[in-house]
């Protein structure tokens, strides 16, 4: 068995947890409530039901922490990551991009995700594309903002309605970008009704880090295809 292998099978993925907005970052004691996923309780054993930030990451062996996934719910006592993620919608937009520096090129790869009433599972549909970035900014950010205006245009019936991205990009800053207090890219700030959600392409078993992860492969291979064709 290789080192890989064992490191994966011992990796321990843990939960914190902290209020927003006192902006102290206490972590306080985390519990589970069954189908009601994490809660947060005070030191007194009193439940919180103000906004919170969940965190889930392991331990890396030089002792530091690695976030696989983070996301702002409303009411911490009732929300899970899947209720956080749709938001009251039965859709949600999982997105990764790879880059090509020699040749100013990136691939995107966009899971729509939907909430499927009869089977009880979730529909998950891949699409991919190729776009030239000789621009200052990172390609996952022209690539979420393409996005926005995607959904704008073909699906207007959710303008204004909570959406939701996934994105392992910028995880410092999703909550400046979703509260309006910092533009996402040049002049312009996401809008009020888009929030952003993290997750990382690490492969473990958590079904939202499984679909950036794939999103992760189609844009590395539809890269590759693309630069591969130019080259012939």
């Amino acid at each position: 068995m290789s080192r890989n292998k064992i490191h994966k099978k011992e990796r321990k993925i843990l939960i914190s947890a902290q209020l927003i907005p006192d902006g102290s970052g206490d972590t306080i004691k985390l519990g589970f409530g069954g189908v009601n996923g994490p809660r947060l309780f005070t030191k007194e054993g009193d439940l919180h039901t103000k906004n919170g930030k969940i965190t889930k990451y392991y331990e890396r062996e030089n002792g530091k922490n690695k976030v696989v996934s983070q996301y702002i719910v409303d009411d911490i006592s009732s929300n899970t990551a899947e209720m956080a993620l749709f938001n009251g919608n039965d859709v949600f937009y999982v997105i990764d991009t790879n880059t090509d520096i020699k040749h100013s090129l990136s691939a995107c790869a966009i899971a729509t995700v939907k909430q499927n009433y009869i089977t009880g599972e979730n529909d998950v549909f891949f699409e991919s594309y190729v776009f030239n970035n000789s621009s200052k900014y990172p390609s996952e950010k022209i690539a979420i903002k393409n996005l926005i205006h995607h959904i704008e245009l073909t699906t207007p019936d959710l303008i204004g309605r909570c959406i939701t991205i996934v994105t392992d990009h910028d995880l410092g800053f999703h909550m400046d970008y979703n509260n309006l207090q910092k533009p996402f890219i040049g002049d312009y700030f996401i809008p009020s009704y888009i929030k952003l959600f993290y997750a990382s392409s690490e492969s473990i078993d958590d079904p939202i880090n499984k679909i950036i992860n794939e999103c992760d492969k189609i844009a590395a291979r539809k890269l590759s295809k693309f630069i591969q064709n130019l080259n012939e």
